[in-house]
């Protein structure tokens, strides 16, 4: 008998070992960090990334940390695939939607082709879509209507077709939608005017038609742009008394909107009013007197496109507007149609214009292909075509025109292959090919254009290598190769531009060469040695080298530091190791350094305090360690900071705050700083992004902190040097609860993370004033006392967190008041009393982000009742994850299961045990029976005495 017991036991163990063992090995892959990888996610991404694995090497366990992946800290789920710019060419497969907590999807400037899924819709948690800049066709998938929590959609770019669905008008949190350069056709949905939260509304260089009328903008409170230029036709049918509930910024009507003949009356009422476009809109009245208009509107450029001024009218043709004659002849030289949002086909008979020099058509919404004809025009010099919609070949006919001396065909959808007719232009100084959908291989007669300076074949489908041949342009100033699929090593006859300034070869994704490994004319040693990066002395023009985001290895190359010229040094998103030269300090031009997501190790060099011009230093996700070189200080024209995810330590140190008086922007994350808070850092004013999460800060947050002007009125022209034009920023943040990725929208990124540290106190009054802010959080701290009553003054606060500390009281009644809230989170705090109401406070309707104030209530918890307390999600105690209550229930029950067949087979085979344990309970019920029989005797003797 005890032997069939025994048997029972060990297989009820065995049958639960396996159980729970198979169903936790299903759940989460462990890995070295503090965040876990769910392992079906990890499936998903390897499925996903099949038809591309020359692009990304996700390789190992731990998807958390692949390139492009971002997990939640907490519960390990992927929150984040931002995959833009590696010109992956693929479609996007259904079962993405298995990524169900994903939050932030970025495939933006890909080769991405085919249709968008319809599962995408089961992405319930999303709140940014991009997949702007892509082949996608098809329809808009009406589930996209779905996404409660969507706040920002970009499919703009694409060859999208169909009308947009209805659905969309269902998303509630959206802010802005941009659908232009599509082929999207139909009425524009009314429901889009449900939108109350929507601020730029972009439908631009479209086929929409239809009429457009006052109940398109019935709840469009928030919208500040609006772009409906170069679509087919759409009737504007308002009333002439009709006052819109919105403020325009910015509005865009050219060539697609029937609004006269009277100028609309409605525009008058947008005192706000910065850039306002309405050629050829059927307007024929004067130009009215706008009262109280913002003195940011620029008349002289409505002037320049009202289609009443534009209208070609009487027999002299020379006097038209755009069109230029010489004085001699009266022939027509010069044709300058650029900006008036054109949607035509280029005629053919353009041609007969036999005298003409120079044609400009750019910034239209010219469409078809570039006709054949072209090429009969002989005398042209100049053709600009850039920013339409024209496809198809570039016509061979291009090679005839031998005075050519400038050309830009750039962002239209031209695909196909380079002519090798090109290579006969032997004045052409000026090509841009840039932003199409060009493939095949770079034609080697490219290297026949003697007199070429400028080169910019970026953003297209080019493939194979990059040709020798280019080695002979030895006019060659500046050149573009970025996002495209070249493969093979960079050519050694690079080297040889003695007049090169600028080289842009990021993101082509398939380099393995080492860096060291470009050998420059008159510098390669022949005796077999090490052969490093090297221009000759005599070059001293080599300002820019830009070389992201490709598979380069080994160290940074000393040689590297001869480039004494150089401005710009772009090494990011690479795989280089070893410690950064102390020679780089002799970059004394250098006004860019992006070393980000490489392998350096070591400290960060002293000799970099000698960049007396550096604006921008980034160095985030490396392996720096140690603390921040005091030579820093001297970098007196420092905007940028980036030094986050590191190993750094030490204190902050105050001079950040006494010496860099023009720093934007600070990134210390994820490092291991200690001490306080620096209140030197105050007397930054122009700070506008502060990040110092994730280390171990303590004290309190100074008060001083309300004198950061950049913090309380917005600078919306964030500008740098001129080295824009050739080098793009780019700030991770976390953001509404994940990380993103700011690069043209960074002058919009006004933020204080000072989360998971040691910091204590309240959180100051003073802070409020910071009125500009957007996203404020201080989640994971040791912060006590009430929520500031008057949080309501963050007006532009988008994201907001307070999550994880000891706060007490009630949540403000002011903050229902903040509109341009999108993202709240309160939880394991000790906040009681009822929930705020009103405006779109109700649209919080997650209870996780109130778990763990169990005096909460309110919706969307239980109903506020008398004074009694109410317990809902959770309690004070501070969970790992959203789902850890429930992980409680489901650990207590296995854990009383193994411990109670723990004691049975304990006894079944120690017989001291059993013979001991037996007596016990033996000895324990002997002693109640007595002791019972003994209570119930002197009770009965007192009773019947």
């Amino acid at each position: 008998m005890e032997a069939t017991n025994f048997i029972v036991n060990v297989t009820i163990l065995f049958l639960f070992f396996q159980t729970y063992g198979a169903s936790s090995s299903n759940t989460m892959i462990k890995a070295s960090s503090n965040v876990t990888c769910i392992q079906r996610e990890r499936q998903t991404l390897l499925l996903f990334r099949q038809g591309f694995t020359n692009q990304l090497k996700w390789t190992g366990l731990e998807c958390c940390e692949w390139l492009g992946v971002g997990c939640d800290n907490r519960t390990g789920h992927v929150v984040s695939l931002d995959l833009s710019g590696y010109y992956i060419n693929s479609t996007i497969p259904v079962w993405l939607s298995n990524l169900t907590r994903l939050k932030y999807l970025d495939l933006s400037y890909n080769s991405f082709h085919g249709g968008i899924p319809n599962s995408i819709g089961n992405l319930s948690s999303l709140s940014t879509i991009d997949l702007s800049m892509n082949q996608l066709s098809g329809r808009i998938p009406p589930s996209l209507g779905g996404l409660s929590s969507l706040t920002y959609l970009y499919l703009r770019h694409n060859q999208l077709n169909g009308s947009i669905p209805e659905s969309i008008g269902l998303l509630t949190s959206l802010q802005e939608l941009y659908l232009e350069d599509n082929q999207l056709s139909g009425n524009i949905p009314t429901s889009l005017g449900q939108l109350s939260n929507l601020e730029v509304l972009f439908l631009a260089r479209n086929q929409l038609s239809g009429v457009v009328s006052e109940i398109h903008f019935t709840k469009l409170y928030n919208l500040t742009q609006l772009f409906l230029s170069g679509n087919t036709l759409i009737t504007w049918n308002v009333s002439r008394h009709w006052i819109p509930p919105f403020q325009l910024r910015i509005f865009e009507a050219s060539s697609c909107c029937n609004m006269g003949p009277q100028f609309p009356n409605w525009l008058q009422t947008q005192t706000h009013l910065e850039e306002l476009y309405l050629s050829n809109s059927s307007i024929r009245d004067t130009i009215p007197i706008f009262n109280n208009i913002s003195s940011h509107l620029q008349l002289p450029n409505i002037i320049k496109r009202v289609v009443w001024l534009s209208k070609w009218t009487g027999l002299e043709c020379c006097e038209w507007l755009g069109v230029a004659c010489d004085n001699r002849t009266g022939h027509v030289v010069s044709l300058d149609l650029s900006g008036y949002y054109i949607n035509l086909t280029i005629p053919m008979w353009l041609s007969n214009l036999t005298r003409l020099k120079y044609l400009n058509l750019s910034d239209n919404s010219f469409h078809g292909g570039i006709p054949n004809s072209i090429g009969n025009l002989s005398s042209l010099s100049s053709i600009y075509l850039s920013w339409n919609q024209l496809s198809g070949r570039i016509p061979d006919s291009i090679g005839t025109l031998s005075s050519l001396y400038s050309i830009d065909f750039s962002s239209n959808q031209l695909s196909g292959r380079i002519p090798n007719s090109i290579g006969t232009l032997s004045s052409l100084s000026y090509m841009d090919l840039s932003s199409n959908q060009l493939s095949g291989q770079i034609p080697d007669s490219i290297g026949t254009l003697s007199s070429l300076s400028y080169m910019d074949l970026s953003s297209n489908q080019l493939s194979g290598r990059i040709p020798d041949s280019i080695g002979t342009l030895s006019s060659l100033s500046s050149i573009h190769l970025s996002y495209n699929h070249l493969s093979g090593p960079i050519p050694d006859s690079i080297g040889t531009l003695s007049s090169l300034s600028s080289i842009h070869l990021s993101s082509l994704n398939i380099l393995k060469r080492n860096i060291q490994d470009i050998c420059f004319e008159s510098i390669c040693p022949s005796d077999g040695t090490e052969i490093n990066l090297w221009l000759p002395k005599s070059n001293s023009g080599l300002e820019v080298i830009a070389l992201s985001k490709n598979l380069l290895t080994g160290s940074i190359p000393r040689n590297l530091c001869e480039l004494y010229s150089i401005k710009v040094l772009d090494l990011s998103h690479n795989s280089f190791f070893g410690n950064l030269p102390e020679c780089l300090g002799s970059l004394i031009q250098l006004q860019v350094m992006d070393l980000t997501s490489n392998s350096i190790i070591g400290d960060i060099p002293n000799s970099l305090g000698s960049l007396s011009k550096l604006e921008l230093l980034h160095l985030h996700d490396n392996k720096f360690e140690g603390g921040l070189p005091v030579s820093l200080k001297k970098l007196k024209n420092l905007v940028t900071m980036d030094l986050g995810n590191n190993y750094l330590t030490g204190n902050i140190p105050f001079w950040i705050g006494k010496k860099l008086s023009k720093l934007k922007i600070l990134n210390l994350q994820s490092n291991m700083f200690m001490g306080m808070f620096p209140p030197e850092l105050c007397q930054i004013k122009t700070l506008q992004h502060v990040n110092l999460a994730d280390n171990k800060i303590t004290g309190n947050i100074p008060r001083c902190l309300c004198n950061l002007t950049g913090m309380i009125k917005r600078d919306a022209k964030l500008e740098y040097n001129s080295y824009s034009y050739m080098y793009q920023e780019s700030i991770e943040a976390c953001i509404k609860g994940i990380q993103q990725k700011y690069t043209s929208t960074l002058p919009y990124l006004i933020s204080l993370d000072l989360s998971s540290n040691k910091i204590v106190g309240e959180i100051p009054d003073v802070l409020m004033n910071l009125e500009a802010l957007t996203n404020l959080n201080l989640s994971r701290n040791e912060l006590s006392g009430h929520i500031p009553t008057i949080i309501g003054n963050l007006k532009s606060m988008e994201s907001l967190d307070l999550s994880m500390n000891n706060l007490s009281g009630r949540v403000p009644p002011s903050l229902a008041s903040v509109n341009t809230l999108g993202y709240l989170n309160l939880s394991f705090n000790k906040l009681s009393g009822p929930l705020p109401i009103g405006n779109h406070f109700q649209t919080f309707d997650n209870p996780s982000i109130y778990e763990g104030n169990n005096r909460l209530c309110g919706f969307p918890l239980l109903n506020c009742k008398g004074n009694l307390p109410y317990t809902h999600v959770g309690d004070d105690k501070v969970v790992n994850s959203s789902q850890g209550f429930s992980w409680f229930y489901v650990g207590i029950v296995p854990g009383f299961v193994v411990g109670f067949m723990g004691l049975i087979v304990s006894l079944l085979y120690i017989k001291v045990w059993r013979v001991t344990y037996f007596e016990m309970i033996e000895n324990v019920c002997v002693f109640l029976i007595v002791s019972i029989v003994v209570t119930f005797a002197r009770l009965r003797r007192k009773c019947f005495q």
